[in-house]
């Protein structure tokens, strides 16, 4: 009886209490996401602020995933003619779900490589894409795909670059693009060995931490976007991307003489001893990046993750840090100094 008793003292559940946002009208719903992201477009505000909300109710789900896409094209549109004239291809533009919206890919064409102003255009145009809080951010070198990209090229590069291009082209007489119905190779159609990419790769890291162009670079790093004055300038802005990935196809391989050495033309900056045992890499600088709340690592061109100098590489990574936050017994000893 005494057990009966205390069952019945407990207190009984109430009912659930009503959602009173999803009793405004669709348009006020609208205006308070607005609120929430700037313009309403999700990616442009931390996910910390807007995931609670979002993964409380399916409707609201839908409705603010839905308000994000509608506003995705005229976004990414505006992103990807900033810089007048720069063939880099933002895609998706028109995504479909939120999960495209949150894992954009840039696609750099291997012709661009040959116009330093040109890459230059595409760097600048990557910035407002890295100030987006995106998931994933995937950037590709890429072949010639088609004959819009072929017009692109002729408009971009000068007669002397097409012709350097042409003669560099591996298969020739071949067309300058692959048919739609052959197989698309592993190697680049033009000679691309490491010496020619890393350039580039390097320059990520002054996009991603621009605190590493205050004299926090490597020694040997020679490729920072704001040291040199014939680079044009570039703003200091903040990546937000969590995930940064700079695909490759497989590299082709540098030429040695018979001695075993490089030529006495190649780049010294990436080769300094003139053989292929030593040369600059990216993950030098992975001190410097953890201070700025990064770590970059790269995979072989087989997909296996090395964390030596040496191979090919086909894909780098760079990660987001999480903030370490200090224990309690550590806030609490600092607070004990500060009083005393």
């Amino acid at each position: 009886m005494k057990l009966i008793k205390r069952r019945d003292r407990r207190p009984q559940a109430t009912a659930a209490t009503p959602c009173h946002l999803l009793a405004l009208p669709a348009e006020i719903r609208l205006l308070i996401y607005s609120h929430i992201a700037p313009d309403g477009f999700l990616p442009n505000a931390p996910y910390q602020t807007y995931i609670g909300l979002m993964l409380s109710c399916p409707q609201i789900y839908n409705e603010m995933t839905s308000e994000a896409v509608r506003l995705a094209p005229s976004i990414l549109r505006t992103i990807q003619f900033s810089v007048n004239a720069t063939p880099m291809k933002l895609q998706p533009l028109r995504p479909t779900t939120f999960a495209s919206l949150m894992h954009l890919t840039i696609g750099i064409p291997r012709w661009a490589m040959l116009d330093r102003p040109t890459i230059m255009g595409i760097l600048q145009a990557m910035a407002p894409v890295l100030e987006l809080h995106l998931a994933r951010l995937t950037i590709g070198l890429e072949d010639l795909e088609g004959e819009d990209d072929v017009l692109q090229m002729v408009e971009t590069l000068n007669p002397a670059q097409i012709a350097r291009y042409v003669s560099q082209v591996q298969d020739m007489p071949a067309p300058l693009y692959p048919p739609s119905d052959s197989v698309a190779s592993d190697h680049y159609r033009i000679r691309t060995t490491y010496s020619n990419i890393i350039g580039l790769v390097t320059a990520m890291n002054c996009l991603i931490a621009p605190g590493m162009c205050n004299g926090k670079h490597a020694q040997a790093n020679h490729w920072c976007l704001r040291a040199s004055v014939l680079n044009p300038p570039f703003p200091t802005t903040t990546c937000n991307v969590r995930k940064i990935a700079f695909r490759l196809k497989r590299l082709h391989d540098e030429k040695v003489c018979g001695c075993g050495r490089l030529p006495a033309h190649y780049p010294h900056l990436v080769y300094p001893f003139r053989g292929s045992s030593y040369r600059w890499e990216l993950m030098l600088e992975n001190p410097s990046l953890e201070k700025e709340r990064w770590m970059v690592h790269w995979r072989d061109d087989k997909g296996k993750l090395s964390w030596s100098l040496k191979g090919k590489p086909g894909l780098y990574v760079w990660l987001k840090l999480k903030e370490k936050r200090e224990s309690r017994l550590k806030r609490a000893v600092k607070s004990l100094f500060r009083q005393t």
